[in-house]
């Protein structure tokens, strides 16, 4: 079922992420464009909010504000959690009706058949940076599983057990898959506008 949530749209990096400020001064963080936030308030040239989505859910936190009137955040309708299939076989994704994305698992640390939890954003990922020329949501990955594992669905040809967007493996497929590249874009707002929780946005079926 759709709901609706203020969710981060305004003043971001050219990568789509922000870094705010924690009420508790223990540190500034990096949230995700549509991270969703609540009770938004302005005050001494800040914007403060509660942070709803993990990592941070719970938290308040500030950053400077755009204007006095007008808000980084926008209210948005965020879909139930969605719903990617990898078909390891024919290097292959699938999401929401999509046509097939080339897509690759390192064999010798594949990702097994089964159904694995897509988790909202954590951090930037520098190893995505290579390819925001072909999307700017490149750095933005999505943890599969449990909360400590180290598989994630990005973009680009780094596998080390992880879902890769835009590759299949092969010699040369770094040159030629620009275009399949660029469809992680896609596959980003796709996942960024739906939750299933505040942790996850998503389920991926590994077949």
């Amino acid at each position: 079922m759709a709901k609706k949530s203020y969710g981060l749209t305004g003043g971001l990096d050219s990568k789509n992420w922000i870094q705010v400020k924690l009420d508790d001064g223990s540190k500034t963080v990096s949230i995700a464009k549509y991270t969703r936030v609540k009770n938004l308030s302005h005050a001494n040239g800040r914007e403060s909010f509660t942070i709803i989505d993990w990592p941070y859910a719970g938290k308040k936190a500030s950053v400077k504000e755009i204007s006095s009137n007008k808000s980084r955040f926008t209210w948005l309708t965020y879909e139930s959690g969605g719903v990617i299939t990898f078909d390891k076989s024919k290097k292959q994704l699938k999401f929401g009706g999509s046509k097939a994305v080339k897509t690759y698992t390192d064999p010798d640390n594949e990702i097994k058949k089964g159904t694995y939890k897509i988790w909202v954003p954590d951090y930037p990922h520098p190893l995505g940076d290579k390819y925001i020329v072909d999307s700017v949501f490149a750095t933005i990955w999505f943890r599969l599983g449990d909360e400590s594992s180290s598989r994630y669905l990005h973009v680009g040809n780094v596998s080390a057990g992880c879902v890769s967007v835009g590759t299949d493996g092969t010699a040369g497929s770094q040159a030629k898959g620009v275009h399949q590249r660029a469809k992680y874009t896609e596959i980003a707002k796709y996942l960024l506008l739906r939750r299933k929780n505040d942790k996850h946005c998503g389920i991926l079926k590994v077949i």
